[in-house]
């Protein structure tokens, strides 16, 4: 299978796997960079995963401005953060 990856204005095309494998194998990954991305990944998760499962993407916001997952937020009457009342419910769609 054929396929071409466009690097840049300076860099070379890649055509077949042969070359990728070879990109890959010939560059070096900086450590500090991996673990930089990772820690902003995690922060990223942490920050879109409901606070009281913590497993589930939040998808509901009250009107106080906290989330919480769908499963979560059904049977609260009060925010599980400030304690306020709930009165609304918003369902959220991310894209």
């Amino acid at each position: 299978m054929k396929f071409s990856i466009f690097l840049g204005a300076n860099l070379p095309s890649i055509n077949n796997f042969e070359q990728v494998s070879h990109l890959i194998s010939t560059t070096p990954i900086e450590e500090h960079i991996v673990k930089e991305l990772e820690a902003k990944i995690e922060t990223l998760e942490d920050k879109l995963s409901c606070s009281i499962c913590m497993d589930r993407p939040n998808n509901v916001a009250f009107l106080c401005g906290h989330l919480a997952c769908l499963q979560c937020a059904q049977p609260l009457d009060k925010c599980h953060i400030c304690r306020v009342d709930i009165d609304k419910k918003i369902e959220l769609f991310w894209c």
